[in-house]
């Protein structure tokens, strides 16, 4: 393996990578329509199921391999260009990966920096749970995929009652429970790699509202509380939060903006006891579609690689293909994992038929397809033969190297 065959592997990657990404910008941004659509119509009232809807967008990474963006002659009209242009402006595709990586880097700074103000907080004791306490003014929230925590500001273990103490904490804790801190991880990371689509960014703020509207509901009826007292609790933590200097609020107590504080209110007001069955019920058919959608997609995608049975003629100074048609080619010549058998008087024959002077030549056979117009590998020999020849034989060996297996398994 050499250098330049290395870049080469670096440039095919990047480029098939970025082609089926690109796809999953366009496809994610007709999901969020339908997302939004749904949530502001038909589910409007629906909390738990307006929550379920974000884990459709989870299915635009899986979308770029689909055989209807290369065989549906209308798909190919409006998607095919974004090929065109990897193929054509590679240089575009390293852009791209640039931006996932610039994209990461952030995520993975804001963590750092917040696992970093974690670290020096003093902790604290509520009844059993373990608890971080924060002397700035911020919102109760919970942080950490693994072994998470759950951090208070100060003000609000001197002001609030045990009994709002401990709603607060369950809030969190439901958090925690419902694995909310692992949908915003991978909502970072969807976000990263699709960072070409602009509302991602936007609708973050509505797919963190009903991941807070499912929390309040199963909070105030797993605590049995009245949903007008928990209301005010909510009011009563965004005012002590703003007299200590804090302009709004973001998790427990609200949103930054008051219409979103005032809307996440009247939801409260409006909470209906639910049955607990039933949303684990909605919560299995919603996985259960959003699955059965994702085996559709791998079912009419192409596979991770194609074996080629092509055959290609070139002349002996490599610099021409004197002939490609397969087909033809499949009656003069065969191939089995040892040998190439040719087959003299056709191949003089179809040489004659397509006017090809040619007696020595480069044969090319085998290799892949990633995706149409996308692959490599096969094999090449070297034929010499005179008029009148009969059968002949010529020996190969078979050879893939690593970078190749890496690429197939893509």
């Amino acid at each position: 393996m050499n250098l330049e065959n290395f870049v080469q592997f670096l440039d095919f990657c990047v480029v098939y990578l970025v082609v089926q990404l690109g796809r999953g910008v366009l496809c994610s941004g007709l999901i969020l329509a339908v997302v939004m659509t749904l949530r502001k119509t038909v589910l409007r009232q629906e909390v738990f199921l307006r929550g379920f809807l974000w884990w459709t967008l989870l299915l635009s990474l899986f979308v770029g391999k689909l055989k209807l963006f290369y065989e549906n002659p209308l798909m190919v009209k409006l998607f095919f260009w974004w090929n065109n242009l990897c193929m054509e402006q590679p240089w575009l595709c390293h852009l791209y990966l640039l931006g996932i990586m610039g994209s990461m880097f952030c995520m993975f700074r804001r963590r750092r920096k917040l696992k970093k103000q974690i670290k020096g907080m003093r902790p604290c004791r509520i009844k059993d749970t373990r608890i971080l306490v924060w002397k700035s003014a911020v919102t109760p929230f919970s942080a950490r995929v693994f072994r998470p925590v759950i951090v208070m500001p100060e003000v609000l273990l001197q002001s609030c009652t045990q009994e709002e103490l401990d709603a607060v904490l369950l809030h969190e804790k439901v958090h925690i429970r419902l694995g909310h801190l692992w949908c915003y991880l991978l909502w970072d990371i969807l976000q990263s790699l699709l960072w070409l689509n602009p509302f991602l960014t936007v609708s973050r703020k509505y797919f963190k509202e009903d991941l807070e509207n499912i929390c309040d509901c199963v909070t105030i009826q797993k605590s049995e509380c009245v949903p007008k007292d928990y209301g005010k609790l909510l009011i009563k933590t965004a005012c002590l939060l703003q007299k200590e200097g804090l302009e709004g609020t973001a998790a427990f107590a609200g949103e930054k903006r008051y219409e979103k504080f005032k809307k996440r209110i009247q939801t409260i007001a409006g909470f209906q006891p639910y049955k607990r069955r039933q949303v684990t019920g909605a919560a299995f058919a919603a996985a259960a579609v959003t699955a059965g959608i994702f085996i559709g997609i791998e079912s009419h995608s192409y596979p991770r690689y194609q074996e080629e049975n092509m055959f290609v003629v070139v002349d002996s100074v490599c610099e021409n293909i004197l002939f490609s048609d397969s087909e033809e080619l499949e009656k003069v010549i065969s191939v089995d994992g040892r040998n190439v058998s040719i087959d003299g008087p056709l191949l003089e024959q179809l040489f004659q038929k397509y006017g090809i002077p040619e007696q020595s030549f480069y044969l090319g056979f085998g290799g892949y397809m990633k995706l149409p117009g996308m692959g490599g590998g096969g094999n090449c020999v070297y034929v010499e033969y005179e008029a009148g020849k009969e059968d002949f034989v010529i020996p190969y060996e078979k050879r893939e190297d690593i970078l190749t297996t890496i690429v197939k398994f893509l």
